[in-house]
């Protein structure tokens, strides 16, 4: 079985599940995504802001720029590391509008700001949002117009299935993330990783040769990367990138976490050695390299930093 195909059978048999990257500076802003219309994969930014040129009272515009600036402060671009296969749909902005009514309807936004899962599920901001539902006659201010009422009610399936969500999920993320840090808590991988051993394997490969088991033990190896890098435990983190790739599951996201956690060590020699295997896996699946260039091209600049030239002294 691929990784694509296992990937697409897994999500089907689940409900969305977003997960967040640990914050560095050095982590792309990009992810990658499968087109399905066109069976190949390409690059796909963090959401968009809804344009609008409407402004609402000098108050409540400065009530909007706090909110702004306290999610600014708790989340970073490189913060919004979905799943690529749970990337918010433009369905689910507009399912988001929805639940942001509710929202405002529920709480009062002078004393609460909103939750995070409106950028991080729904994939909009929210000061921008209610600019336009502002200019579209949902919202007046803060405050919900008749029209605004009537979509509210109108839309309570959509309230159905976030309200759900909210409360299936929460359980089922605190459960797994306690799995996940108690096996973090225990690793012990190999430490005499060999880059030699590596097979590479074709991301987009519909062959039999890795088994769901091995796919499957292979993402839970990179979500205990992710956590062992926050731990700061960045050698261990790598040792479980190198399981993981050992098992056949090799995706965009392992090959930048171990190009990260070698950052961190601050080995460019490492850090090279990652990043031109993961630019011979890329090409050998179809997978756009620019990212994993562009970070080598920074790694270079690194080393010559580390080893300036001396010819002329």
């Amino acid at each position: 079985m691929g990784i694509i195909s296992w990937l697409k059978s897994t999500v089907s048999k689940q409900e969305k599940n977003t997960s967040f990257a640990t914050s560095t500076s050095n982590t792309t802003d990009e992810l990658l995504t499968f087109d399905t219309n066109k069976s190949e994969y390409k690059t796909v930014g963090i959401p968009e802001h809804t344009n609008s040129s409407y402004r609402l009272s000098d108050n409540d515009e400065h009530t909007l720029q706090l909110i702004k600036v306290n999610f600014d402060s708790r989340y970073k671009p490189e913060d919004y590391r979905i799943d690529f296969e749970s990337m918010p749909t433009q369905q689910d902005k507009i399912d988001g509008r929805i639940v942001l009514l509710w929202w405002l309807d529920k709480f009062d936004i002078y004393k609460k700001f909103p939750p995070s899962y409106f950028y991080f599920r729904y994939g909009i901001y929210v000061d921008e949002e209610i600019r336009y539902l502002n200019e579209i006659g949902w919202l007046s201010g803060f405050m919900l117009t008749e029209i605004g009422k009537n979509k509210l009610n109108d839309s309570q399936e959509i309230m159905v299935n976030h309200k759900f969500f909210s409360a299936e999920n929460k359980e089922n993320q605190d459960k797994h993330n306690k799995e996940i840090n108690d096996l973090a808590d225990h690793f012990y991988g190999d430490k005499n990783i060999d880059f030699s051993k590596i097979k590479l394997n074709d991301w987009s490969t519909s062959d039999d040769e890795y088994s769901e088991e091995q796919l499957r033990e292979g993402y839970k190896l990179l979500e205990i990367a992710k956590v062992l890098t926050k731990k700061k435990e960045y050698v261990k983190s790598i040792e479980a990138v190198f399981e993981a790739w050992s098992l056949g599951y090799q995706s965009y996201d392992t090959w930048m976490r171990a190009a990260i956690n070698a950052r961190y060590l601050k080995d460019s020699n490492l850090e090279q050695e990652v990043l031109l295997m993961a630019i011979k896996w890329a090409k050998l699946s179809n997978v756009p390299t620019d990212n994993f260039e562009k970070r080598l091209n920074r790694v270079h600049e690194l080393m010559a930093n580390e080893f300036p030239d001396t010819s002329d002294n």
